[in-house]
């Protein structure tokens, strides 16, 4: 104590002190101890601040805590510290502010500001990272100040960035929502704001796939003109695909795709730059003459009448060059695209024979 009448008014109970008082020592001991020897479970020690106001209102600072310290220069500057606002001071609905502020780079920043609605970290928009830990990750959380960017398992290097490191098959990321009807209940909404106000966005959802637990994997865009989203793919949750624009879309071209075995979609090219290999073809009008036009209904189709060729039979044949065969290697689709080349060969061979028979 640096008065005696201080010193005075501490030694007995309940002692108050009217005026600033500052408690020094020349050593790394404790300045100011408070201790409690209540046995009982409630709180002590405590260490009360109050603001006694004649006259409250709104955003007065009620209480500051400050931790000070000297420079190289021997200069007395604030590392930090912790204000207390009561931004509302009305009975019954009293509302508070914490402000944490702490000095970088020679200036005071705020570091974390509470208020009743929200916390904020780095309100004054410093070049500052936010980084939290996980007990396997030291960046399970990470939030770079500077660069605008969230990783999370990882330092980002895109605006959002996310990482699980393990081994085997690893779940990065799961988006559910609870809905017990069968409407579409998760979306992920991708999409761009422009300057003038308007925005094109597309959307992924977990759409119904047939009532029930089914669900489906459905991508759509939004209709500008109408402002709404509109479906253009479902991915079934039996594999079955929809693209409900490739029926209505229509072209006078020939067909060019082609479905592989695993699934893969591919272009059907005629162009000799996809070809090698080349030569003439020796399968013609013997070998047509051997097939079998019928007519059939699918299994998968009803009541429709079908006429084609059967695939077995082409591969009997000998024409295996337009027989498509599945993973087992049995004779599956043809390609009768491909065998106009065998009704060419055909029609060149009887022609041979038409002109034979005229200059006979």
């Amino acid at each position: 104590m640096t008065r005696a009448s201080d010193t005075a008014r501490l030694l007995g109970a309940g002692a108050t002190i009217l005026d600033g008082t500052t408690i020094s020592t020349a050593d790394n001991t404790a300045q100011l101890t408070l201790t409690s020897t209540d046995a009982d479970g409630s709180r002590g020690p405590q260490l009360a601040l109050t603001r006694t106001s004649a006259s409250p209102a709104d955003n007065d600072l009620c209480g500051v805590l400050k931790i000070n310290g000297k420079n190289d220069a021997a200069e007395d500057f604030e590392l930090g510290e912790i204000v207390f606002t009561s931004t509302d001071v009305s009975n019954g609905s009293e509302d508070s502010k914490i402000t944490i502020n702490g000095i970088v780079a020679g200036a005071s920043a705020g570091r974390l500001n509470m208020t009743p609605s929200e916390a904020v970290f780095n309100e004054d928009s410093l070049d500052i990272d936010f980084r939290v830990e996980s007990n396997g990750n030291a960046n399970m959380l990470f939030v770079d100040g500077g660069n605008d960017r969230v990783g999370i398992g990882i330092t980002p290097s895109t605006t959002f960035d996310v990482l699980r490191n393990g081994s085997g098959v690893q779940t990065v990321a799961n988006f559910a929502a609870h809905n017990y009807g069968d409407a579409a209940a998760t979306y992920i909404q991708i999409g761009t704001e422009y300057t003038d106000g308007s925005s094109r966005i597309g959307s992924i959802n977990n759409g119904d796939s047939g009532g029930g637990n089914t669900s489906a994997l459905v991508f759509e865009t939004m209709n500008t003109t109408a402002g709404s989203f509109t479906e253009r793919m479902r991915i079934r949750h039996d594999g079955r695909v929809n693209i409900p624009n490739a029926y209505t879309e229509t072209t006078g071209n020939s067909a060019n795709l082609f479905v592989d075995t695993d699934g893969r979609l591919i272009r059907a090219t005629s162009s000799e730059r996809y070809k090698n290999t080349i030569t003439d073809a020796t399968h013609g009008l013997t070998e047509l003459l051997k097939l079998r036009s019928v007519t059939y209904k699918g299994n998968n189709d009803g009541d429709t009448v079908f006429g084609g060729l059967i695939a077995e039979e082409v591969h009997d044949a000998g024409l295996t060059e337009f027989v498509q065969y599945n993973t087992d290697n049995q004779p599956d689709a043809l390609a009768y695209g491909n065998m106009v080349s065998l009704c060419i060969k055909a029609i060149q061979e009887l022609s041979a024979k038409v002109t034979a028979l005229e200059n006979a």
